[in-house]
């Protein structure tokens, strides 16, 4: 791993040879000692690769509404949204960027700790979601990161889940939960 240093901050770097990086997270920090700029780029050949994809959806009860989060081969997480309440408001009214439905371009949102991103990358979406409070407390300098399994990458010993689903498919499992809220085929 290379810890490329620059005025603007630390930017994590794969380790040479991966030809195929992806900016995951990247924010602006003041850790009380000026701003810096965590980046992390991860090599696409890391994402554990879907062959499909689905919006797995769950009814917290009236007052929270429904959940959802995106399950791949064998119903294995891809990506949550844990502080999403009423989800098929969301899809019903397909409000821009607070589900990423309609990629046009990269996706992230950073809520009361989780992190995520979805990137849109040729006909694959790469999907990846992590602590953030504890990748900001620990990856100051991001100077290790490996592959600690399929779909799991570590940064600085912190738990990155990294996953890659095929475009179509990602585009088709969106329209499947709209269509269920809208009660037709």
């Amino acid at each position: 791993m290379a810890d490329t240093s620059s005025a603007a901050g630390y930017v994590a770097m794969p380790p040479a040879g991966d030809e195929h990086v992806l900016r995951v997270f990247e924010i602006s920090v003041d850790h009380g000692d000026g701003i810096e700029v965590l980046a992390v780029d991860l090599p696409a050949a890391w994402a554990r690769a879907h062959t499909r994809v689905d919006v797995s959806l769950t009814h917290a009860g009236d007052e929270l509404g429904w959940h959802a989060h995106l399950v791949g081969d064998d119903d294995e997480h891809v990506l949550g949204f844990p502080w999403y309440d009423h989800v098929e408001t969301m899809l019903l009214a397909r409000r821009g960027g607070e589900l990423p439905m309609d990629l046009a371009g990269p996706w992230d949102d950073l809520e009361q700790g989780w992190w995520a991103s979805a990137i849109p990358a040729g006909s694959q979406v790469y999907l990846a979601e992590t602590d953030f409070d504890e990748l900001v407390d620990k990856a100051r300098k991001p100077s290790n990161i490996s592959r600690n399994g399929p779909g799991i990458v570590s940064v600085d010993g912190v738990e990155v889940r990294w996953n890659s689903v095929p475009r179509v498919a990602y585009d088709e499992a969106w329209k499947r939960a709209i269509v269920r809220f809208r009660g037709t085929d």
